[in-house]
């Protein structure tokens, strides 16, 4: 081989070792230059899966992932499938000129300290974005996209968890720094309560002001029920720490506004203004609460001014409802139709820790006009101190009250015809881990007077104030001699009365008809329980229930039956109360008054029971006929005998059976007959 040859060979050898050290130095150095550039260009830790070089010189790299900003660095905030990087500059290698993205994802995380974009929030003006390692950021360069999605959630203290998504942008971000961009139906929901929808939205940013709008392709949707507010345009702004935003409805000249917003560096402003609007696409919610809202219509108008630094907010609330339709079992057997109320309140928020104090209130409802104020911790656990009363200087009127109530109630207390005023205060407070706890407060004063009692009582009114008293209607029920199973209280046993006083009543003849702390210590356990099961009812409130009322568990029955127990306090004795419960008061199927019951399970007459047997009698009353069931069979297990003698031994403190009769009771067994099937 010549010398010319060999060198030839020589040379190509060479420049295969070097191109092949090339390529190598390449596959090694370039994704970590690369991941360097996009640091500097974005300022956030990237890592890029593998770079490649186009003819024109182009680096493009693939599968770039971008971390958070810290603390929220250990997850990713964007994802592109390519990038490419032109470049300038002496062969073209040393600067970036212009990127283009394709197949980007961004991931947004936001919470009340900070965002994965930016880091911790701080009071502090921020500097330039720096790369983790300190390097100052690159100058902007311009950036665009054509195939970029976004997706995020925002996370509130003590509000709705939001999330939004963005399926399609197009953007592109100028050398100087200028940002225009393209959103295709982008959604933003609170987490269940709606959604805000716009088929498109433009923005525009030029380094001192941001500004994002979309004209009459925004509409406002319930969770589950469909449009609430449709043909909506908004436009919001940002400068520095200054922004606005509103939400407007109609013809941009004409707009009627709906929600409005205002933030600078120390405090942010809301208002929303929504009148007369159908609430029909929140009947699937309404429905789940037995509220119809078919035909119901609302007003609300809102405002709050929070200081940011403290997160302390000052708000005034003034809303309305109407044609509302009420269907819940809890409420009335029958429905309440056409509905109305409305709740204005001023107060202040500490967002922080989600109290709520209210310096003044109104809640406008059945006819009546209270005043609210208190406070409110909202929390897993909530806590607080409600006071509901009538305005001050300004008691309801009793007639227009009545007539405010709604059909079935009326209808139930038909012929009453009531004057004069009505005022009272309602103080609750309370601790969810301690419901144990509750307080309740009540005073009345002034009181309605009656001109005209109601049909029901007015007709019986005669024989139950006198037992003698000639019966006007026929009545089964025995509440005189005119009945074969009426017995005098007179003729009762000290410790029949005694036993049923002490089961169901103990402050019998020192209340007014209702007894607060029964009803304090029932909602109590309602309220841990997290069910209404258990009543507050006094004797009194016993007896007009099973005069005039049926045995349902709803509030209307309540409502009827606070009326009644009230004008049976003020119509009859004490005495004469007493002894018509014994002899009206259900211990089981079929069985009425204590004569019967006497009958029915001992087999003999009131006057021959035993201080057991009355203990017996009074234990039935909360559950008459699941217990009559119980013993049926005439068997008496030894949980019920214990239970008893607990009775009894409650009997004797309150002084109302003798040491001897406890005695004797306690070493008695008690003996049933069988009951007849009923």
């Amino acid at each position: 081989m010549s010398s010319r040859r060999r060198l030839f060979a020589l040379l190509l050898l060479t420049f295969l070792l070097g191109l092949g050290c090339a390529g190598l130095l390449w596959r090694w150095k370039a994704p970590a230059y690369v991941e360097r550039r996009l640091e500097r260009i974005t300022g956030h830790r990237t890592t890029v899966g593998a770079v490649s070089l186009t003819l024109r010189l182009d680096l493009v790299a693939h599968d770039v992932l971008v971390a958070g900003a810290s603390p929220f660095d250990s997850q990713i905030l964007a994802r592109a499938d390519r990038v490419t990087v032109r470049l300038q500059g002496p062969g073209g290698f040393w600067t970036p000129s212009e990127i283009a993205v394709e197949g980007l994802d961004i991931e947004y995380l936001g919470t009340a300290a900070g965002d994965n974009w930016r880091g911790l929030a701080s009071p502090k003006k921020q500097g330039p974005v720096t790369r983790p390692d300190g390097v100052p950021a690159a100058r902007p360069i311009r950036i665009r996209a054509h195939d970029a999605r976004v997706r995020g959630s925002i996370a509130l203290p003590h509000g709705p968890h939001l999330a939004f998504r963005i399926p399609e942008i197009a953007f592109e971000r100028t050398p100087q720094g200028n940002l225009r961009a393209s959103l295709q139906r982008a959604v933003l929901d609170a987490e269940g309560i709606g959604s805000l929808r716009a088929l498109s939205l433009s923005l525009d940013y030029d380094r001192e002001r941001l500004s994002v709008s979309s004209d009459g392709n925004v509409s406002l949707e319930v969770a589950g029920g469909g449009p609430l507010l449709d043909g909506l345009a908004f436009n919001a702004t940002i400068r520095g720490s200054e922004a606005a935003f509103k939400l407007y409805q109609g013809d941009p000249a004409l707009h009627r506004v709906l929600v409005t917003g205002n933030r600078s560096s120390q405090t942010i402003t809301l208002t929303a203004d929504v009148q007369d609007v159908a609430l029909r696409p929140f009947g699937h919610l309404g429905g789940r609460r037995a509220l119809g809202l078919d035909s119901a219509r609302a007003s609300l108008h809102a405002s709050a001014t929070i200081d940011r630094p403290s997160l302390r907010a000052e708000f005034a609330l003034d809303t309305g409802i109407r044609g509302l339709d009420v269907t819940h079992p809890a409420i009335d057997t029958e429905p309440w139709l056409g509905q109305s109320g409305s709740l204005t309140l001023h107060g202040t928020v500490d967002l922080a820790s989600g109290r709520i104090d209210i310096a003044s209130g109104n809640l406008k409802l059945l006819a009546a006009s209270m005043s609210l104020a208190g406070w409110l911790q909202v929390s897993r656990m909530p806590r607080g101190s409600l006071t509901l009363a009538t305005v001050r200087h300004s008691p309801l009127s009793c007639a227009s009250l009545f007539r405010g109530q709604p059909r079935p109630v009326q209808e139930t207390l038909a012929g009453l015809l009531v004057d004069g005023k009505l005022g009272f205060s309602l103080t609750a407070s309370f601790d969810a881990s301690a419901w144990e706890d509750l307080k309740l407060d009540l005073t009345v004063a002034p009181i309605c007077t009656v001109r005209r009692e109601t049909t029901a009582l007015a007709t019986l009114l005669p024989v139950l104030q006198s037992p003698s008293a000639p019966v006007r209607v026929p009545t089964k029920l025995p509440l005189g001699p005119f009945h074969p199973d009426f017995v005098p209280l007179s003729r009762m046993p000290r410790h029949l009365t005694g036993a049923f006083l002490t089961s169901e009543d103990s402050k019998f003849f020192r209340h007014h008809g209702f007894d607060l702390e029964m009803i304090r210590l029932a909602l109590a356990q309602d309220l841990q329980n997290r069910s209404f099961q258990r009543g507050a009812s006094t004797i009194t409130q016993q007896l007009a229930k099973n005069l005039f009322l049926s045995h349902r568990r709803t509030l209307a029955r309540k409502l009827e039956e606070a009326v009644l127990t009230w004008r049976l306090q003020r119509l009859l004795s004490k005495e004469r109360v007493l002894e018509l419960y014994l002899n009206v008061i259900e211990l089981g199927p079929g069985i009425r008054g204590v004569k019967q019951a006497a009958r029915e399970y001992f087999g003999k007459e009131v006057a021959a029971l035993t201080p057991l047997e009355s203990a017996h009698l009074a234990a039935l009353t909360p559950n008459p006929y699941a217990l009559a069931r119980r013993f049926r069979d005439g068997q008496v297990d030894e949980g019920w005998q214990e239970r008893l003698f607990d009775l009894l031994g409650m009997m004797r403190r309150h002084n109302r059976i003798s040491p001897s009769e406890l005695a004797t009771a306690r070493g008695s067994q008690l003996v049933l007959r069988e009951l007849r099937a009923r």
